[in-house]
């Protein structure tokens, strides 16, 4: 089981200008190592698929999401 559930809100950052975001999680998925180096490096661990809250949807590995409480 992952410390991440569906339905959870979370913040992380994103890679390159490292600005916090918050979104609720929408699916949690599990790895799927890939050797073809054109799928996205977050196939390789689990990861969550991620409403954000300024727009849109992002894949974020479970290692960089920290829970928002309350």
């Amino acid at each position: 089981m992952h410390p991440i559930s569906a339905g959870e809100r979370v913040e992380f950052r994103l890679w390159p200008n490292d600005q916090p975001y918050t979104g609720t999680v929408v699916e949690v998925r599990e790895a799927v190592p890939q050797a073809d180096p054109r799928i996205r490096r977050v196939d390789n661990e689990a990861h969550a698929l991620v409403d954000v809250d300024t727009g849109g949807q992002a894949a974020v590995a479970l290692s960089e999401l920290r829970k928002i409480e309350g």
